[in-house]
């Protein structure tokens, strides 16, 4: 069974919706609690920060740099990333040009959720 046209994805369809509601650079809110999306248009230094729960990183466009513990986790639209609560961390952006923005969200997924839903 096909699905309607509204509900299939098409590719790029990620990379429009984050354009859309990423009107300024660095992290942008949304209404959904524990997402949020960013939009960066030029590479950045890496900079200290701290994982206040568990998330999922999802980058669709650039190239993203986390380093925990010594070690670099570099990740894009191909590779994803997962941190734990309470990780300290530095991120850079290795990717991004005005022409074509590093685009991402971060998704903080509850970890009792996944308890029930593995279980």
């Amino acid at each position: 069974m096909e699905l309607p046209t509204e509900e299939r994805l098409a590719p790029g369809d990620l990379i429009a919706t984050l354009v859309s509601r990423t009107p300024a650079p660095g992290p942008n809110p949304t209404d959904w609690p524990g997402l949020t999306f960013y939009r960066f248009v030029e590479p950045t230094l890496p900079q200290w920060d701290d994982v206040g729960g568990l998330s999922l990183c999802v980058v669709a466009q650039g190239r993203k740099c986390v380093t925990v513990d010594g070690v670099r986790h570099r990740y894009d639209q191909f590779h994803y990333l997962v941190l734990k609560r309470g990780l300290r961390f530095q991120a850079e952006i290795l990717q991004a040009s005005v022409e074509k923005p590093y685009l991402s969200f971060v998704l903080q997924v509850d970890p009792a959720m996944v308890r029930r839903i593995c279980a």
